[in-house]
């Protein structure tokens, strides 16, 4: 009976290898912009409009750092807060980083990677998830290693 337990604890160790199973961390804010449709998918939409939605990081490890955690929950909160500070309240247009492109929440989800990677260069390594919720209904992401 103890070998039956033993093989199959190992057999789970091997399939959790396999699969590759990583840690997670999730932090959130939220937020609200003003924007202008510049393409045909946003419905046509052509007037200044505004958008409140809830921003969800995830962080993905195969295995946790020297402090037994994914990422430091509070720097990932003071990270995702520095982000969204720059623009909370703003109109994404108005913005150098959004002038040639529509500001769809895709374009965000991946401006807000990108941004936050900049600021983890170097301490954090793995994989941010950054998911966009528009209303309960609706909701974007974008995935990338940092």
């Amino acid at each position: 009976k103890g070998k039956r337990e033993e093989r199959g604890r190992v057999g789970g160790n091997k399939k959790r290898a396999k699969d590759k199973i990583k840690e997670r961390v999730e932090v959130k804010d939220e937020g609200m912009v003003e924007e202008r449709g510049k393409g045909e998918e946003d419905g046509g939409e052509k007037n200044l409009h505004g958008a409140t939605f809830e921003i969800t990081t995830e962080y993905k490890v195969e295995k946790l750092n020297y402090s037994g955690v994914v990422i430091d929950v509070t720097v990932a909160t003071e990270i995702l807060k520095k982000v969204t500070t720059t623009l909370n309240y703003k109109n994404l247009d108005e913005l150098k980083e959004f002038k040639k492109l529509n500001t769809t929440m895709e374009v965000l989800c991946e401006y807000i990677h990108n941004q936050i990677s900049k600021h983890l260069s170097g301490d954090f390594e793995g994989t941010l998830k950054v998911v966009i919720k528009e209303s309960p209904l609706a909701h974007c992401s974008y995935e990338n290693k940092i």
